[in-house]
């Protein structure tokens, strides 16, 4: 499955289809991410479960979550970060 089909299935799985509105995200960010992030957010962060809750893979979703820390939205022990918390009361 290419990137782009396993994100519209991710985004599809996490209840993000296309009959819902796209949330405005900041440029380094992507709805991917945002996705995964949800899923922090929701107390779940081991790689292997948020990979199964999304039907992504789990190496595709080790590499997002690297993103989001170095884009600031995870810490290094993978909590939310400020940054984090922001986007979701935005």
């Amino acid at each position: 499955m290419a990137p782009s089909d396993l994100i519209d299935h991710a985004m599809r799985a996490s209840g993000l289809g296309p009959s819902m509105p796209q949330k405005d995200l900041p440029e380094d960010i992507t709805q991917a991410q945002f996705v995964i992030l949800k899923q922090f957010r929701a107390g779940i962060s081991k790689p292997k479960v948020v990979a199964k809750n999304l039907s992504m893979d789990k190496k595709e979703v080790e590499n997002q979550v690297g993103f989001l820390k170095s884009n600031g939205y995870l810490s290094d022990k993978s909590k939310l970060t400020t940054k984090a918390i922001e986007l979701f009361s935005s």
